[in-house]
């Protein structure tokens, strides 16, 4: 088994995205994952470490329709702005597919 030298979900996202020599993969990677972390966090109330195959089948029809809303979406801003948040939308297909593998969080179907 591999394991990351981290203290918690922030610091193994960390370590994790230190494994990739492409920025752009880096930068794409880190996107979904702190998306991931968040939603775990703020609907499901835990530890990435916590979630189960349920989780993983709830965050895939979240990425469909991320809800509540005002907490999920908005049009683009910096990351620094209040205003900013984590979708500009719900997630395409295409762009499903493509955030479940980087996070591990859809393995479930």
């Amino acid at each position: 088994m591999c394991t990351l030298d981290a203290n918690n979900d922030y610091d193994a996202i960390g370590a994790w995205l230190a494994l990739y020599e492409s920025t752009e993969t880096e930068r794409a990677y880190r996107k979904e994952a702190e998306r991931l972390l968040l939603w775990a966090i703020l609907e499901r109330g835990k530890a990435l470490s916590s979630l189960t195959t349920e989780d993983a089948s709830a965050y895939r029809a979240f990425l469909r329709r991320p809800t509540p809303h005002h907490r999920w979406v908005a049009p683009a801003r910096p990351r620094t702005s209040p205003e900013w948040r984590p979708f500009t939308g719900a997630l395409s297909p295409r762009s499903i597919a493509y955030a479940c593998p980087c996070s591990g969080a859809c393995s479930a179907g």
